[in-house]
């Protein structure tokens, strides 16, 4: 597949690089020196004390075969991004698929302990044409960098289709959303569930409709765009793991609304 003239490379970050193997000498390097104090100077240790640094001992070679088996697994993962579309490596194994192949861009759970701050760095999935899924390799220098680009030329063509079916009155679902030009739905029986992502179109049967006269406020938020509903007990929360194409989404909210407010006008 011809992908046209290499722009850029993204690696991995140096400390994943490298870190693992440096780890792996640290590790027994300290195995070492605690076999050497044990030897040297045995009236330090008790015999309980003893038992726990053999345990170390032995547990560091094992420690190091599984840190070194992941290592090897992740080294040399790298994305080439061309000028019609990415490469994604993944030791030998390389997926090259074109900028109009990919139909969807799904951004990860947060990483980190819930909830995570907003320094917290997401993951991308790209969903394709053909049924494939790809997820760019974590800790890649610029992840999110990559990721933003991916998901505006995305947007460049997703975004006059949703737009169109907005204008022909229809509704454009997206993950676990559906908007249109009368409101946006979701599930109501688990507003926590479509804010994680665990909740997909298919399930959107049983649901809440939220009409934009209710919206009187949107805010983006580190990990969801917020909808705020003074009237309700509960604002809306749009998560960014829960909808596809974050740009497109967010761009038909604003559209929405700037027509209900166009409504409002011509109606005083």
């Amino acid at each position: 597949m011809s992908l046209g003239a290499l722009v850029r490379v993204h690696r991995q970050r140096f400390l994943y690089r490298f870190g693992l193997p440096v780890a792996c000498v640290g590790i027994v390097a300290f195995a070492a020196a605690l076999v050497l104090a044990i030897h040297y100077m045995p009236e330090q240790f008790d015999q309980e004390t003893r038992d726990k640094s053999m345990l170390i001992v032995f547990g560091a070679p094992i420690v190091c075969v599984v840190l070194l088996v992941t290592w090897r697994k992740q080294r040399g993962a790298h994305v080439r991004v061309h000028e019609q579309g990415i490469a994604i490596v993944t030791g030998p194994h390389v997926d090259e698929v074109r900028w109009d192949e990919i139909t969807e861009v799904w951004r990860s759970l947060f990483d980190g302990p819930f909830p995570a701050g907003n320094d917290a760095k997401p993951g991308y999935q790209l969903h394709t044409s053909g049924g494939k899924r790809l997820a760019l390799p974590k800790n890649l220098e610029k992840l999110a960098e990559l990721g933003g680009e991916i998901e505006r030329i995305v947007a460049q063509r997703q975004l006059p289709l949703a737009l169109a079916a907005l204008a022909a009155g229809g509704e454009v679902p997206l993950g676990a959303y559906a908007i249109s030009r009368a409101g946006i739905a979701f599930r109501s029986t688990s507003m926590l569930n479509a804010m994680l992502g665990n909740t997909s179109a298919d399930q959107l049967k049983a649901r809440e409709s939220v009409p934009w006269q209710e919206i009187t406020e949107v805010k983006n938020e580190a990990h969801w765009i917020r909808l705020r509903r003074p009237g309700a007990k509960l604002d809306v929360y749009v998560g960014y793991n829960a909808v596809p194409n974050l740009p497109v989404v967010a761009q038909l909210i604003e559209e929405c609304r700037r027509f209900q407010n166009q409504r409002v006008t011509l109606n005083r």
